[in-house]
């Protein structure tokens, strides 16, 4: 019997709840042959119990590569803004970096608040670059984050006020 590591994935509806680590689920049937995920991020099957266990799907994996490869070819003020909000240093809050949200790999994300910071250079201000910026934020909104952006220039001139701002919107979403 193959054993799949169960997760508890968050929505809208679930803000605040953390992700179940290391749970191991024995003979949950995930391994069979007609058994195969949905297309989508993760594929979600009920157990006998009644949790839901998440299998990651082909394309999951292939994002989480990518988030670690951004990880490693991070910005100057990408790195810059991840040093002061690493390790709960901006008051205590949690931020992940390069991190997936549905299709998308978001700069940095406060999961308890449902709160994205993306950072944008030069190129952000072509206009199909605009476009897609405007969709990908929609999209991350009408899932339930609140999305907030800062050129690169901001960060690397005026880092505490970048701060400042992205604690009072986790502040007014708390």
């Amino acid at each position: 019997m193959k054993e799949q590591d169960a997760t508890q994935t968050l929505s809208p509806a679930g803000r605040g709840e953390q992700a179940r680590s290391a749970a191991r689920v024995r003979g949950s049937g995930l391994s069979g042959e007609g058994d195969a995920p949905s297309p989508g991020r993760f594929a979600t099957r009920p157990l006998p119990t009644g949790e839901r266990v998440s299998v990651r799907t082909g394309e999951a994996d292939a994002a989480i590569s990518r988030a670690r490869d951004l990880r490693r070819r991070q910005t100057d003020p990408e790195r810059l803004l991840w040093s002061r909000l690493r390790a709960r240093r901006l008051s205590g809050w949690k931020f992940r970096r390069q991190m997936p949200v549905g299709r998308f790999i978001v700069d940095f994300c406060c999961p308890d608040t449902w709160l994205v910071v993306e950072l944008d250079g030069g190129g952000h201000s072509r206009d199909d670059v605009t476009a897609r910026d405007l969709l990908r934020t929609r999209e991350l909104e009408a899932a339930g984050y609140l999305l907030i952006r800062f050129w690169n220039r901001e960060v690397t001139e005026n880092l505490d006020g970048v701060c400042e701002t992205i604690l009072a919107q986790i502040e007014a979403r708390a």
